[in-house]
C-alpha cells in the first residue's frame, strides 16, 4: 500500500473517530442539558412551594397577630364597660336618699358586728349620720341578736370618701363604700362579665 493511500485511510479513520467522539460528546452535552433543565424545573417547583409556605405562614402570623389585636381590643373594652358597672354602682349607693343610706349603713354594721362592742370610724362626709339616735338604734338590735351593743364613735374619721370603718382591737372591717362595691363586684365579676358580653349564636 502507498504511503498516500496509507495517510488517506489514517485520515478518514482519524475523521470517522472524531465524528463518533464528537457525536458522543453532543449526546453527553445534550443529556446534561435535559438533567440541568430537570433540575432547574424540580428547584423552580420547590422555590414556589417555598414561596407558598412563606406566604401561607406570614399569612397564619398576620392572622394571629389580628386575632390576638381584637381580642385585646375586645378584653379592653370589656373591661371598661365593667369599670363603668362599678362606678355605676358606687354612685348609685352614694346618691341613696338619706333615710334609705342610713338604713344601708346600719344594715352593714349589724352584718359586720362580731362582739357588739367595735369602735366605728365614719368617714368624714358620713360622720353627721352616726348620730346618738342612729347608734342607739343600732346598739339596740344587736342586744336583740345576743351582742354586746356597745358600738361606739372613735374621734378619728376614716381615710374614705363614704361609709366607715369598723375596728376592735386590732382587726379593722372596712366599710367604705369604694371596698365594697370592688369587693362585690370581684364576688360576681365572671357571671356579670356573661351577663354583659353573652355571645349571640
Amino acid at each position: 500500500m502507498s504511503l498516500e493511500k496509507l495517510l488517506d485511510k489514517i485520515k478518514s479513520g482519524g475523521i470517522a473517530e472524531a465524528e463518533a467522539i464528537l457525536a458522543e460528546a453532543r449526546a453527553e452535552a445534550r443529556r446534561i442539558e435535559e438533567e440541568a433543565g430537570a433540575r432547574a424545573a424540580e428547584v423552580r417547583l420547590e422555590q414556589i412551594a417555598e414561596a407558598r409556605s412563606s406566604a401561607e405562614r406570614e399569612s397564619m402570623r398576620r392572622a394571629s397577630n389580628a386575632r390576638n389585636s381584637a381580642r385585646i381590643a375586645v378584653l379592653a373594652a370589656k373591661q371598661e364597660m365593667l369599670a363603668r358597672v362599678v362606678e355605676a354602682a358606687r354612685e348609685r349607693i352614694e346618691k341613696l336618699p338619706g333615710p334609705e343610706y342610713r338604713a344601708w349603713l346600719k344594715r352593714l354594721l349589724l352584718e359586720n358586728a362580731r362582739s357588739g362592742d367595735e369602735e366605728i370610724m365614719p368617714a368624714a362626709a358620713d360622720r353627721h349620720l352616726f348620730d346618738a339616735e342612729f347608734m342607739g338604734e343600732v346598739n339596740k338590735e344587736l342586744n336583740r341578736r345576743g351582742l354586746q351593743g356597745n358600738l361606739r364613735l372613735s374621734p378619728g374619721d376614716a381615710r374614705a370618701a363614704r361609709g366607715c370603718v369598723m375596728r376592735l382591737g386590732g382587726v379593722e372591717i372596712n366599710l367604705s363604700i369604694d371596698i365594697l362595691v370592688k369587693q362585690a363586684f370581684q364576688d360576681v365579676e365572671d357571671e356579670l362579665a356573661g351577663i354583659l358580653f353573652e355571645e349571640r349564636a
